[in-house]
């Protein structure tokens, strides 16, 4: 009697043991799922506001006055890298963990810092003289030209690899400018 009980009790134990592993490994599992796809919607959140901004940099780009750079830019219309700036020092960008996309990302908003401090040293320039042309905004000029096509391209590849990446994650890419 005594050694029945006894093995009663082991198999009792082993199948209580079993059982709490099991819930373990399943409760194990949901939480896994749960962060796929918490990482799943950060990146596709981070990556439609990154689009959405090199978006409209690209068609900032493709008006005729920055086409041409005949004249200075436009003060109430500027080309802007807030966003990237803010979830890079905020540490948002860890949710795209493909590096070759957030390489190309990241090429493309290196040029646009350029683009965008030589667009404020043509307008301080024209605030200075006050009115008229000024030696150094042919300069300018000249030097925003020479990014300009590449600034378009760059943003055009990293809108695209964006879209990619967005579509590979479920989401819709920007329908707006899907398109070009």
């Amino acid at each position: 009697g005594f050694l029945v009980a006894v093995y009663i009790d082991r198999l009792q134990r082993a199948e209580e043991d079993a059982t709490r592993r099991s819930l373990q490994m399943a409760a194990d599992e949901r939480d896994r799922v749960r962060e796929a796809e918490v990482s799943r919607a950060r990146r596709v959140a981070v990556l439609s506001l990154l689009r959405a901004e090199l978006g409209r940099v690209r068609s900032q780009m493709e008006t005729n006055n920055r086409q041409s750079r005949s004249s200075a830019p436009s003060s109430r219309d500027p080309l802007t890298d807030i966003l990237w700036r803010s979830l890079s020092s905020s540490g948002e960008l860890r949710w795209i963990e493909n590096l070759d996309l957030l390489q190309q990302i990241a090429s493309a908003y290196d040029l646009l810092a350029a683009e965008i401090d030589l667009e404020k040293r043509w307008l301080a320039a024209r605030a200075v003289a006050g009115g008229g042309k000024v030696v150094s905004e042919d300069y300018i000029a000249s030097e925003l030209r020479a990014h300009d096509t590449a600034m378009s391209r760059l943003a055009r590849l990293a809108c695209e690899a964006m879209d990619a990446a967005l579509e590979a994650d479920g989401a819709e890419p920007d329908s707006d400018l899907h398109r070009r």
